[in-house]
């Protein structure tokens, strides 16, 4: 089925009429066929419906549907070959459709003081397109999430408690964000870092073009853009995201910022261990696995940009052991240049880099072409061509997982490139 055909209902802007009936088959002439014409009408935008007869009584059908224009219940019941009056409208708009839906499988509390069977959710026929699964499981959440006084408090902790995210309770709950924040941090606090932290540097002279590149590797490493927390003022509304990406020629890397001390050495420590970062909301960790760091100044200049950033970084070699950057890319204007710290490969020493090759570089051709083109074309024309050339560097990433996870241990097993069909495609290496 294709996207199109599928039925977000919460997202759905129209207003939303609910209505419902129940339809009695013992002792009728009435069919389930019935259902399929009713419907077919297409002023009928969703539908779900389910056989109970496991209850005392004659066996029947409860049905609820949904449109978004008014319809009077007569003409509904017309369509479903039934009496007017049975049909009902029902209030509550997108609520009333999940109380409906815990209401045909008695879920609802009312029919579980009176010893109702309860109906397995197989039971549910819906719309086709329709996941009222996922739809009924999210207005659980909001509900959960919007409570008042002390409940919503223990909500809001409960629900955290089970990982979800700020922003995925920012658009469910109305509880302040400050209070969501600080449930969120200590929830991270108590969770494992990761076995391995792996670190970017990326640079060139063209700002923009490393910028483009820095942004689309660590979306590919993410796996899309909410995986990814763009550190501009430190870490205090860090949400567990999987990349930290910090562009140098914005934010600078110097002491005495939020990114100093513990949380900078979480943020790149290849081998993290739990470590307490103080933000505003409290203390919480970092628990990504990626950093990529973007700027113009070669890592390995005196007059870096990086500047105490690295002498701070050098400071602390004891307790990373080690921690230079394992990845360091070159970006010029026509070819990339990957090159792997040598000692995380087993092949020299912290201070050696091992070119894995130089790749073809027009992106900042296709940027420059691509600013004449309709807005949603250029955006998808500049994310394709950013996609393609992150490739050699998740190539790289790939290259030192491998050697700090053998293949043999669980570690090796649990991480494997989920971008294979990209790095199959893409990164055509510059013959020297």
């Amino acid at each position: 089925m294709s996207d199109s055909n599928m039925i977000d209902l919460l997202e759905d802007k129209h207003p939303v009429r609910v209505y419902k009936f129940v339809q009695h088959l013992d002792g009728t002439d009435w069919t389930l066929d019935a259902l399929e014409k009713g419907f077919s009408h297409r002023t009928i935008k969703g539908w779900a419906w389910i056989l109970q007869d496991q209850d005392v009584g004659t066996d029947h059908v409860h049905v609820l549907l949904w449109t978004h224009k008014e319809v009077s219940p007569e003409i509904l019941a017309s369509w479903f070959a039934l009496p007017g009056p049975q049909v009902q409208k029902v209030r509550g708009g997108k609520a009333a459709i999940k109380d409906e839906l815990d209401y045909m499988r008695h879920q609802d509390r009312s029919s579980q003081d009176l010893g109702k069977v309860r109906y397995p959710d197989s039971a549910i026929h819906a719309i086709p397109g329709w996941d009222w699964l996922a739809f009924d499981r999210e207005m659980d959440e909001r509900r959960t999430l919007s409570g008042s006084g002390r409940q919503r408090s223990r909500n809001v902790e409960q629900a955290m408690s089970r990982g979800l995210s700020v922003r995925s309770a920012l658009t469910r709950s109305t509880t302040t964000e400050a209070r969501l924040r600080r449930a969120r941090a200590r929830y991270l606090l108590a969770q494992e870092p990761p076995l391995f932290r792996l670190a970017f540097y990326m640079y060139g002279n063209d700002a923009l073009l490393v910028d483009a590149i820095g942004q689309g590797l660590a979306e590919a490493l993410a796996g899309g853009h909410d995986g990814v927390f763009v550190t501009r003022n430190g870490v205090d509304e860090y949400d567990g995201e999987r990349v930290l990406y910090w562009n140098t020629s914005m934010s600078q890397l110097v002491l005495g910022d939020g990114l100093q001390g513990a949380a900078l050495v979480a943020a790149l420590d290849v081998f993290p261990s739990r470590t307490s970062v103080n933000t505003r909301f409290g203390h919480t960790q970092l628990v990504h696995e990626f950093t990529v760091i973007s700027g113009t100044r070669p890592y390995r200049s005196p007059e870096s940009l990086l500047g105490g950033f690295r002498e701070f970084l050098e400071a602390w070699m004891d307790h990373l052991a080690p921690a230079h950057l394992p990845v360091v890319v070159s970006v010029s204007a026509d070819q990339l240049e990957v090159q792997v710290n040598a000692r995380l490969l087993g092949k020299g020493t912290l201070d050696q880099y091992l070119t894995l090759g130089r790749f073809r570089m027009n992106l900042h051709q296709v940027l420059a072409y691509a600013r004449g083109l309709p807005e949603k074309q250029r955006r998808a024309v500049e994310r394709d061509a950013t996609r393609r050339q992150v490739a050699p560097i998740l190539e790289a990433r790939d290259r030192v997982m491998e050697a700090l996870a053998p293949s043999d241990s669980p570690a090796g097993e649990s991480l494997p490139s989920p971008l294979a069909q990209l790095l199959a495609e893409t990164g055509k290496e510059v013959a020297v």
